[in-house]
């Protein structure tokens, strides 16, 4: 979504580079989710491809036609650039140092995000299957669990290590964002 974001938010001083990430993943979460609410695609990773694809493809586009511009832009900015992925990183590694000390998910809320977590990743079609009432959608708003849980099916990783890695990279893009 970088070559996109740089178009939408071309009128910004850092052409809103530091929304690259969440933008990609809001509008891949957006289509996959829509595809699954529709009944297109079931909820596999093959279908967070295909949903990519076109991204990927208006992405690539853009960069066949704006590449000198996004070259020249990216060599007077390299320092900014730079320091956007800085502040990725370690804002990732320092939430992920954190959630490590204590990564069970118990306590407040956590075992009910777990479970719209997996529901989201389990459920063949959304609105996810409910939990607590059988044969029944989630009435809740679930949008950040199917991101998270896109997330953690693309990566082939369980809901338990997706839940964790989502508070450390919502962190994260938080950071960045900011």
């Amino acid at each position: 979504a970088l070559p996109i974001v740089y178009i939408v938010f071309q009128r910004l001083p850092g052409r809103g580079l530091a929304f690259a990430k969440p933008a990609g993943l809001l509008v891949i979460g957006y289509l996959f989710w829509l595809a699954l609410s529709l009944h297109i695609l079931p909820n596999r990773p093959g279908s967070i491809v295909w949903v990519a694809l076109p991204i990927a493809l208006i992405s690539l586009w853009i960069v066949k036609n704006h590449r000198w511009k996004m070259l020249d832009f990216a060599q007077k900015n390299t320092g900014y650039i730079i320091a956007i992925e800085v502040v990725y990183f370690f804002g990732l590694l320092i939430a992920a140092h954190i959630r490590s000390f204590l990564p069970d998910i118990g306590g407040t809320e956590k075992p009910m995000d777990f479970l719209f977590l997996n529901a989201a990743s389990r459920s063949r079609y959304y609105t996810p299957d409910d939990p607590w009432l059988s044969g029944f959608g989630v009435s809740y708003y679930y949008f950040g669990y199917v991101i998270n849980a896109m997330i953690g099916k693309l990566a082939a990783v369980p809901t338990s290590v997706a839940f964790n890695l989502a508070v450390a990279s919502t962190a994260a893009l938080a950071a960045t964002t900011a």
